[in-house]
């Protein structure tokens, strides 16, 4: 294993929340020290990535924005010229209010659940002495950043690949094979995400119900199933959303579309994520407190992507292109330099105790290159997920499609 400059492993927070008054639902987050406005930008950049991502396919998705924002935000610190201006757009935020908000972000990230972790680190192969490694070092008090030099070609992916596991408790265990291109590459960073948490309140029961996919094929189903449960309720003009709670304050908000929709006509409006997850922590009059009847499949999904077409899509398509400019402050010499790729594996079970969810995001570069009334809600068809921070930051987000 490297020798790491630094190591600091993070967990969350606690959510505290209030009933309904005269039909207004308050919410008091814990204490968080992140910029409302910053965070507001952040989970617009969530939202819109998930939405990409998980409508591009038919087939049940997990997918970890936060990752790709940690990765995106990493190399925005490490740019100069037309690729520092393109990261200002699609992340919302000039580098100095960025690099101030990410240790605060972290922060709130950190504040006492008993079983979260995350990472940030770069990896660099610094043979030909192409980097200038103090840039590396200031990105370690604004990111927790873990700095390791190696010998990519030597053993990059096999050490890569040991620190992933490692980093997820094992939950990811992702083969050097799929990091082979690394023994070509020079440079990378990296985020890693690892959650687990157990229901406030486990599912005791089963319920055997017919899940309808998009297609229209029904599939008889135990469902996991309890009563009365009382929760946050959201009905939006095409879905019904609940917000279930895990035993150490965050939760898992659930979205299951309405009659005549599909999770891809949410996922594909302007938006609709963004609206749904705004509403169970902002104050508003649409908002309930009800108890909940509410059945689920238990599920185990794992997905895979290549993100380099979705991140020129979000208007990054200049780091991709090898000049000696985009990536000038990490750079001894005026030498041309591109990410090569830019990935991420993902992975979450659910079941009837709790769910445990990791994701790892990746870059690939090189120089030289109170109850009111009684609901039920059954998901029964494809639906969405989205598990956050109790200081409802988006973490995860996904689909499911059909069940087994």
């Amino acid at each position: 294993m490297p020798f790491p400059l630094r190591f600091t492993a993070f967990s969350l927070t606690f959510l505290i929340a209030t009933g309904n008054f005269s039909g207004v639902r308050v919410i008091k987050p814990a204490t968080r020290t992140v910029d409302a406005d910053f965070l507001d930008k952040l989970i617009a950049f969530e939202s819109e990535s998930a939405s990409a991502i998980l409508s591009a396919s038919e087939v049940s998705g997990i997918y970890a924005p936060l990752g790709l924002h940690f990765v995106l935000s990493m190399l925005y610190s490490l740019s100069d010229g037309t690729a520092k201006t393109a990261f200002a757009e699609t992340l919302g935020v000039d580098l100095e209010t960025l690099e101030g908000q990410m240790p605060l972000l972290i922060d709130d990230l950190a504040n006492g659940l008993t079983d979260y972790q995350m990472s940030n680190s770069i990896w660099y192969d610094n043979k030909d002495n192409a980097y200038e490694v103090s840039a590396f070092e200031r990105l370690q008090p604004i990111y927790d950043a873990l700095i390791f030099e190696e010998d990519f070609a030597l053993e990059g992916p096999e050490k890569y690949a040991a620190f992933i596991g490692e980093q997820t408790k094992d939950f990811l265990e992702p083969s050097p094979s799929q990091f082979e291109s690394m023994r070509q590459m020079t440079f990378a960073n990296l985020n890693t995400l690892y959650f687990h948490g157990l229901w406030d309140r486990k599912f005791a029961a089963t319920k055997t119900m017919d899940f309808v996919d998009a297609h229209g094929d029904v599939t008889s189903k135990n469902m996991m199933y309890k009563d009365e449960e009382s929760m946050f309720y959201y009905p939006s003009e095409t879905a019904k959303s609940v917000a279930m709670k895990y035993k150490d304050g965050s939760r898992m908000i659930l979205i299951r579309p309405d009659d005549g929709y599909q999770t891809n006509d949410i996922l594909g409006e302007s938006g609709a994520l963004k609206e749904i997850i705004d509403a169970f922590y902002t104050t508003n009059e649409v908002t309930q407190y009800v108890d909940v009847n509410i059945a689920m499949p238990a599920f185990t999904t794992s997905s895979s992507y290549i993100l380099n077409a979705h991140v020129a899509d979000l208007g990054l398509s200049t780091i991709f292109n090898r000049n000696t400019t985009n990536f000038a402050p990490m750079l001894t010499a005026e030498t041309p330099f591109a990410i090569a790729l830019l990935g991420q594996e993902a992975m979450i079970e659910v079941t009837a105790e709790g769910t445990t969810a990791a994701a790892a995001t990746f870059s690939l570069g090189c120089s030289s290159a109170a109850p009111l009334s009684m609901i039920d809600f059954y998901l029964d068809k494809p639906f969405i997920y989205v598990i956050e921070s109790a200081t409802s930051i988006p973490m995860f987000v996904g689909t499911i499609q059909t069940v087994s």
